[in-house]
């Protein structure tokens, strides 16, 4: 039978350098050795479309006030696109939602105005002093995905949203570094709207969160984004916060100009540190095509009393038009309604029906008086009370003579 051995821990497995370390040394070797760890990321940019029911599989078994919330979001929300979580997914998420809107517009003289506008954004760079040779090629790459979009409109092409997603996922890095750079000179070029959400310069800010690539964007960096890039393209953002804050649906938050109610609707999703873009049904939905402004649909006025304002229906000029099935036939009322004073006539030779009242005072001097509406002199004249026949003309000795004129 052999003989027992002693158990002796095999610590062969520890670097040597790490077993003569105090726990100080250990904990600060760890904590290098994890911000220096980089995390191999897979899977595209920016992900195909899907069901926003796979969400609520990701959070089986999760803390119950995410699963309520999941669970809450069909059929609100439909669809999902997920965004690669490198650090950038926020950039990624406003850009690509801008870019398929400008899809989505079906109008090339949208896609061309938003194009010549971030082309002009260019002397924002130069006012801060950025160089041409630094953003010329990201600029470049990001006015690519314009090119794709016109195309794709112009030659309404059925697989449109397919040819931008590849030509965005191509492009996406200069898109980003672009972007940084305009949003940065955004801030920097008007700081009192940012220094007071800061608690430090927007030139340190900036250098810290918004121009180094994958650095997370916070609230202050996402509002700058969208107030730079979306906001001036007359498209609206809402921001659903996933999170453990009470209730069983998710907060919104909305960024808008307020000008246009009728706005497109970029719409994200918002976990703790990490964005996706989710989408209603009626965001899929084929839409007809718009005018580049919103603009006050015809609306004419009777003037004439008692009757109502009429509203004819007309073409809607909403910059955004919802789907055509989802539009309700609308009525519109004729201009002709009973009035038993009928008071005006269709025609000069068409006299109404009813005849008035004799008025009550008939004497030689009213009948002959400018007052009298039945007298050709009065500027109320109505040719209907006339009546040559009774017309009194003054004799010289104040006695009056009726005859025929």
């Amino acid at each position: 039978m052999p003989t027992p051995q002693p158990f002796v821990q095999d610590v062969s497995v520890a670097s040597p350098e790490l077993t003569s370390f105090n726990e100080a040394q250990r904990l600060a070797e760890m904590e290098k050795l994890s911000s220096d760890y980089t995390p191999e990321y897979t899977g595209p940019l920016v992900g195909d479309l899907k069901s926003s029911r796979e969400l609520a599989h990701e959070y089986v078994g999760a803390d119950p006030i995410y699963v309520t919330k999941t669970s809450a979001m069909y059929p609100a929300y439909t669809h999902y696109r997920k965004i690669r979580g490198d650090g950038n997914c926020a950039w990624r998420a406003i850009a690509f939602g801008y870019f398929e809107l400008l899809l989505r517009s079906n109008s090339v003289d949208v896609v061309n105005r938003e194009r010549a506008r971030l082309r002009s954004l260019g002397n924002l760079l130069k006012a801060a002093d950025i160089r041409d040779y630094l953003y010329e090629d990201f600029a470049t790459d990001t006015d690519s995905v314009f090119q794709v979009i016109s195309t794709s409109i112009l030659e309404e092409d059925p697989n449109a949203a397919s040819a931008l997603l590849t030509q965005f996922n191509e492009a996406s890095d200069s898109s980003v570094a672009y972007l940084k750079m305009l949003t940065s000179a955004w801030m920097k070029s008007r700081p009192g709207d940012y220094e007071a959400y800061l608690e430090t310069s927007v030139l340190e800010y900036c250098s810290i969160f918004i121009e180094p690539f994958g650095v997370e964007l916070d609230h202050v960096g996402v509002k700058a984004f969208i107030d730079c890039l979306v906001i001036p393209a007359d498209f609206r953002v809402e921001i659903s916060y996933l999170d453990r804050s009470p209730g069983s649906e998710m907060n919104i938050h909305h960024f808008e100009s307020g000008e246009n109610p009728y706005a497109p609707t970029l719409r994200l999703l918002y976990r703790p540190g990490h964005y996706d873009i989710i989408y209603k049904a009626e965001d899929l939905s084929e839409l007809v095509p718009f005018l580049d402004k919103p603009q006050a649909s015809l609306v004419q006025v009777s003037f004439m009393p008692h009757l109502p304002d009429q509203f004819f229906e007309s073409t809607p000029l909403n910059f955004f038009l919802q789907p055509v099935n989802s539009v309700a036939n609308t009525t519109t009322t004729s201009i002709r309604t009973n009035d038993d004073r009928d008071r005006f006539r269709a025609s000069l030779f068409q006299y109404p029906p009813f005849q008035p009242s004799p008025l009550p005072f008939q004497t030689s001097i009213f009948r002959n008086s400018a007052y009298n509406p039945s007298h050709y002199q009065s500027e109320n004249f109505q040719p209907e009370l006339y009546q040559p026949e009774l017309t009194d003309v003054s004799s010289r000795g104040g006695h009056g003579s009726r005859r025929r004129v």
